[in-house]
């Protein structure tokens, strides 16, 4: 997968993309617990369809990480399977939450050096070297979409509260060294930051900032909680003022996470999402993203009880269809 300006590319033929966030992609029995996914990944492919062009997933260090030894075959399995049914994945390198990754929170001293030194719970080298490592092994895999290098990246001091000039600041000057240290590697692969818009270090003007870094190819956002709003967001931070940021580098914006929750709409029923998702993808990729991945997949808990998408779900009916 290439870019050309804001647009993507697949065999030199414009691309835009589909899919689901299969965030526990990679749990399988020798990888540490993380959803349920990973273990019918095949299944789970199966029942979502022919539709989906991509999927997210956690390619978490503790994940293939234990007892002071490396372990990649969970990843080797998801991305082998993720080949077999022709689609890519979105190779989502950390987490700023902890879930998965550790337990922690990132914090602004993390992004301004912590993640070339510091060790986290269940890992077995810093974060940078960590990138190395997985960048390494898998330049070489088709199957990969694109890296990411933290899911909804923030830099907030550890009270919590934001001191904005001096988060751009870090997450630039990673940026510019993760994605700098990828590209060193890979070429074969496109980068997402993976902040979004409206949080610490990428509020308003400063996410046209971190994006700029001419290592990162793909901008983020993520919709939650405006279920009737097609284009969500303010002019601020919304998504129509965040596409045209993006656009204003010239590169392309995803949509890595829209998410509706089932019990927040009326009638609560999965027709009544279905439609809901239909008119956001219509409108959101009018008003010019590039690709729109559901949050999110679960091959085992109900549709009717939050975000969750599963077997027979209407929704999956999008995939085909966009």
């Amino acid at each position: 997968m290439q870019r050309s300006g804001s647009q993507l590319l697949l065999n030199g033929q414009t691309f835009r993309f589909d899919g689901l966030n299969i965030y526990d992609a990679n749990t399988t029995s020798t990888a540490q617990n993380c959803g349920d996914a990973g273990v019918s990944l095949d299944q789970s492919l199966n029942d979502i369809g022919t539709g989906q062009e991509v999927f997210r997933a956690w390619f978490f260090q503790p994940l293939v990480s234990s007892n002071g030894q490396r372990n990649w075959t969970a990843f080797d399995h998801t991305l082998a399977v993720a080949r077999a049914h022709g689609v890519r994945v979105v190779f989502v390198l950390a987490n700023q939450w902890g879930y998965c990754d550790g337990g922690i929170k990132r914090t602004l001293a993390w992004y301004q050096g912590g993640y070339r030194t510091q060790v986290d719970p269940g890992s077995l080298v810093p974060y940078r070297q960590w990138v190395a490592q997985a960048v390494a092994r898998y330049a070489g895999d088709p199957s990969i979409a694109f890296w990411q290098l933290v899911n909804e990246g923030e830099a907030r001091n550890p009270d919590g509260s934001c001191s904005e000039a001096l988060a751009t600041q870090a997450l630039r000057a990673f940026a510019d060294d993760v994605g700098g240290l990828i590209r060193s590697t890979d070429r074969n692969h496109l980068i997402s930051l993976g902040p979004i818009a409206g949080e610490c270090g990428s509020n308003e003007g400063d996410y046209q900032t971190i994006h700029a870094s001419p290592y990162i190819d793909i901008c983020d956002y993520h919709d939650y909680g405006s279920p009737y709003v097609a284009l969500p967001g303010d002019q601020y931070n919304g998504l129509l003022v965040s596409i045209s940021r993006c656009h204003a580098l010239n590169k392309p914006i995803v949509v890595g996470e829209t998410g509706i929750h089932y019990l927040k709409i009326s009638p609560a029923t999965l027709a009544e999402r279905a439609l809901l998702f239909q008119q956001k993808f219509s409108a959101q990729f009018t008003a010019g993203v590039a690709g729109e991945l559901m949050w999110d997949w679960s091959i085992y808990a109900p549709s009717s009880w939050d975000y969750e998408l599963g077997p027979a779900d209407p929704s999956l009916a999008l995939l085909a269809k966009y």
